[in-house]
């Protein structure tokens, strides 16, 4: 039999998907006939098919060194670098075949799959875009762009490419999936709702499905709802360790911790290396014995090999967390250290960031501006919104829930509705806030509080006081101001080392960068404090300051004070705080359904011996307090 009929043999074998004959079959090709070319291409695809790909880039290789100019050639080395870990080969092996064979549209989508993989997500972008000018009717090439938008926080434009995809495929599960992730980035919450009620009409019995459902439900602040979506997603998938550890977080928020400790533990129990479900598990639970079995396991966990090094933050925060409960004070801050350490060197951040906006905003709303504008903004004393602000971990939700315990007051939790509207201005840019603001009249500034209170007020049951405790609003009192000049703005003011101390021992889930390294905490804490003198400044009486320490040593009559700013007639239930039910979605789930205590206070006396970076900077600025 000849060459040519025994590759024709070969190729039969590999359209059956018979690999490893096609495998043996093609060996003695190549070895009869050592110099077809053919023979040691289909050896490479085998090789490739059967993931060898060591053996496959060998072939490829061989058939370049003789014919440099075959597109396919090109495409399937690179395939195989990529198994190797060879990124950067890979991608010039795919360069080389589009300089080829410029109009293959699989080449296009391989090429940018690999650039994603190494952060190049622009140039992704850029050749996903000429695979879409290729194949304009491919759903997957417009999807595809919407990933790669979404891995790097551009959801609306994320939001624009899934829809274009699914004018071509309206039914996709994976594709409505991801549109409604990229609308819960935007903060659409909204349509993401309505789009992931869509998602579970169009896949009933899959599991992640009720789960992603059950995720929106918890971020627009409906843990009821989103329990029954993790029940029907554990009934279709009893092995989901994800689930579990969601329906986990979500006990924690409507305050059954027995209930959130075991569901942790069902998620450790399907998944031994889910690292985040140990951290909340440390978070959830007290720990007074140091033989506790709960240690042991997550201690233990740092030995299993398969625990990604990423991963390993989450469980130093864990022990950090556990060896604090035990009062074991020299071993617990040498693990926050870690953790925070792993934790910094996930992303990119500096401070003078920070310092440039604080800076333009002292700018741009000096006192006069304000006077100019003295009757801007909606006025109504019958919806008066509450804004309480101040650095995370400053007694911020123990104020929401005092106030929060009122007839007349809901809590909202903490709204990214302000940065929201802010976003949602087509004029204004977060990167460059607040450039232009003043250029805007009183219309403007009405609108804009319109929307704010539409999100804000949503779930208020009606009554007139919503309470928004995002603490970042502290950067957004000017505008506050410019819409609602009759709201009550509350500054949680603590001892700033016990601030910072505990805002590095926790992790934090949002957008917060400043806290993972101690000098950059130190320095961020200088630059706030330094913006809410300026507000005092330009803003008198506008802002009432509640010092985490007084209300500890005096409750009743600081709670008093407290209402008596807002306009609240004195309330009995805001005494006992911690008997009031509602979800609570922040780091102090636990400690706001407890009665007042004072252990927190100094508690970073203990850790004094390491927290040298942050005090030298510190002191560096009037905090108030004596450091």
């Amino acid at each position: 039999m000849n060459v040519d009929n025994q590759i024709q043999q070969v190729r039969d074998l590999m359209q059956q998907g018979q690999w490893l004959q096609a495998k043996h079959k093609c060996a003695r090709v190549v070895k009869k006939a050592r110099g077809n070319l053919e023979a040691r291409f289909l050896m490479g695809m085998i090789h490739g098919q059967l993931n060898e790909p060591g053996e496959a880039v060998s072939y490829f290789q061989k058939v370049i060194d003789e014919r440099p100019d075959v597109a396919a050639v090109y495409n399937n080395l690179a395939l195989n670098l990529e198994k190797l870990a060879k990124p950067q080969q890979a991608i010039e092996a795919f360069q080389n075949a589009i300089r080829l064979q410029s109009g293959v549209f699989e080449v296009y989508c391989n090429l940018a799959s690999t650039l994603s993989k190494v952060g190049q997500f622009d140039a992704a972008i850029s050749v996903l875009e000429k695979a879409a000018e290729l194949n304009p009717r491919n759903s997957t090439v417009w999807g595809h762009i919407g990933t790669v938008l979404m891995t790097t926080g551009r959801y609306l434009d994320a939001e624009t490419y899934f829809k274009k995809a699914m004018l071509l495929k309206p039914d996709d599960p994976a594709l409505t999936h991801n549109l409604g992730q990229a609308l819960r980035g935007a903060n659409k919450y909204d349509e993401a709702v309505d789009v992931f009620r869509r998602l579970v009409e169009l896949a009933p019995n899959d599991a992640n499905s009720h789960d992603a459902l059950g995720n929106i439900y918890n971020a627009i602040g409906w843990p009821e709802d989103a329990l029954k979506c993790y029940e029907e997603a554990l009934r279709l998938n009893p092995a989901d360790d994800r689930t579990y550890f969601d329906r986990g977080l979500t006990y924690q928020i409507l305050g059954d911790l027995d209930k959130a400790i075991a569901s942790h533990r069902e998620a450790i129990q399907h998944n031994p290396l889910h690292a985040q479900a140990y951290r909340a598990l440390a978070n959830t639970k007290r720990f007074k014995d140091a033989n506790d079995p709960d240690i042991t396991m997550i201690r233990n966990v740092l030995d299993n090999p398969g625990l990604k090094e990423t991963d390993r933050m989450h469980i130093y925060f864990s022990l950090g967390k556990i060896c604090e409960d035990l009062k074991d004070y020299a071993q617990s801050f040498p693990f926050y250290l870690e953790a925070n350490k792993r934790k910094r060197v996930e992303y990119d951040y500096t401070i003078e960031t920070d310092r440039d906006l604080m800076g333009r905003i002292k700018e741009k709303f000096p006192r006069d501006f304000f006077e100019k504008r003295a009757d801007y903004g909606v006025q109504n004393n019958t919806e008066v919104p509450v804004f309480v602000v101040g650095m995370p971990r400053s007694g911020t939700s123990l104020t929401e829930q005092i106030l929060a315990s009122h007839p007349l007051v809901y809590g909202a939790g903490e709204l990214e509705a302000m940065r929201d509207v802010l976003i949602s201005i087509p004029e204004l840019s977060l990167a460059t806030f607040p450039q232009g603001i003043e250029q805007y009249g009183a219309d403007f500034f009405e609108k804009y509080a319109a929307e704010y209170h539409a999100r804000a007020r949503r779930d208020s049951e009606g009554k007139p006081y919503v309470v928004d405790k995002m603490p970042q609003n502290f950067l957004y009192i000017g505008m506050i101001r410019l819409m609602f000049p009759q709201a009550k703005v509350i500054h949680c003011v603590r001892d700033p080392v016990d601030v910072c101390v505990s805002c590095f021992k926790r992790y934090f889930s949002g957008d917060i960068k400043f806290s993972y390294d101690l000098k950059e905490l130190g320095q961020y804490y200088c630059l706030y404090r330094d913006l809410m003198a300026h507000w005092h400044d330009v803003l008198p009486g506008y802002i009432y300051d509640a010092r985490y320490e007084d209300l500890i040593s005096d409750q009743e009559g600081q709670s008093r004070k407290l209402l008596e700013f807002c306009g609240l007639e004195w309330n009995d239930a805001c005494l006992s705080f911690y008997k009031t039910e509602r979800s609570v979605k922040t780091n102090s789930y636990a400690q706001v359904r407890k009665p007042i205590y004072s252990s927190s206070v100094k508690l970073w006396k203990n850790y004094e011996q390491h927290l040298t970076p942050l005090l030298e900077e510190l002191r560096k600025c009037d905090t108030g307090y004596d450091i």
